[in-house]
């Protein structure tokens, strides 16, 4: 029989388990900075959640005409919040592209109790002919509630539909 004999040594238990701990607490720090991207923070305005204030949004769409390559539309905010910008879903067969547009002229929200004619030109890849219907969406400008930075905030459920 042979015996090997070996002058290498092990790691001691002490630091094995140091080692696991450090291994252990590093993956969980990583982990949760990479899932806390998926919480998406509360948006602040006027005191309270932007979402709340969604219902106060009321804009009414008149005067809607689709040109070959924009669409023009009389827009009022006849409700008690500012309006940043639109969320224009364009709706058609085959077709269900969204774009963002400035609510105001320029950079400027739609304030409350202001009116506007508006153009918004359109991206070459929406045929305009096979659009049968928009559905507008309000957008809203806060503070993130723990970062302080401005968001913006889509009032989903809150959507205009206007037919074409």
């Amino acid at each position: 029989m042979v015996t090997v004999v070996s002058n290498r040594r092990a790691i001691s238990p002490v630091i094995a388990t140091v080692l696991l701990i450090v291994i252990t607490v590093s993956l969980f720090g990583i982990i949760y900075a990479w899932s806390r991207s998926f919480i998406k923070e509360e948006t602040l305005k006027f005191g309270g959640t932007a979402k709340s204030l969604c219902s106060q949004v009321n804009l009414k769409i008149t005067n809607t005409q689709k040109g070959s390559n924009n669409i023009s539309m009389h827009l009022d905010n006849v409700g008690n919040i500012n309006v940043y910008k639109i969320m224009i879903q364009f709706v058609g067969p085959g077709i269900k592209k969204a774009a963002e547009y400035s609510a105001g002229s320029g950079d400027a929200a739609l304030s409350a109790g202001m009116s506007i004619d508006q153009t918004f030109n359109v991206a070459t890849d929406i045929n305009l002919g096979s659009v049968n219907k928009l559905i507008i969406t309000p957008v809203l400008l806060g503070k993130g509630a723990k970062s302080g930075d401005y968001q913006e905030y889509e009032c989903n459920g809150y959507e205009t539909e206007v037919p074409l």
